[in-house]
């Protein structure tokens, strides 16, 4: 006699099957949130860089600003801070009007807090898990 359906052995390895997977790929979601998390707020401390030197171009007189509102009122035509305040919690800058500074900002969406850091000399931004040590700070 021929029967319809599966049995509940068969059910229940299905289902096993299906945990297994949900367990391995869980873990491994949660840490691609994360990279992309700390990927888009490399990528907006580098545009506030450009923006910054974009400013620093047209501006023949140009000094660089000492504190993280003078930083952002010198970028904001260049750059949109609600796409910065997308990725960064909080951002941090101390600066010289010689040109020597250092950008911070604490990354949005990480469960443990992560601090982007950006200076001068710098190729690409660097990531620190205990807050730096900048004189300005600006929630957003």
């Amino acid at each position: 006699m021929k029967k319809n359906g599966f049995t509940l052995i068969e059910l229940m390895i299905i289902i096993a099957i299906i945990g297994i997977f949900a367990a391995i790929a869980i873990p491994n979601f949660n840490r691609v949130r994360e990279q992309s998390a700390v990927h888009a707020a490399s990528s907006t401390i580098q545009s506030i860089l450009k923006s910054l030197e974009a400013y620093a171009s047209v501006d023949l007189e140009f000094v660089y600003p000492e504190t993280v509102e003078g930083l952002v009122e010198v970028t904001a035509s260049y750059l949109d801070i609600t796409r910065v305040r997308e990725t960064v919690e909080v951002l941090g800058y101390q600066g010289t009007p010689s040109g020597r500074y250092t950008i911070a900002a604490k990354v949005r969406g990480t469960r443990k807090d992560t601090w982007a850091v950006y200076t001068d000399v710098m190729k690409s931004p660097r990531f620190v898990t205990t807050q730096p040590a900048v004189s300005s700070w600006m929630p957003l």
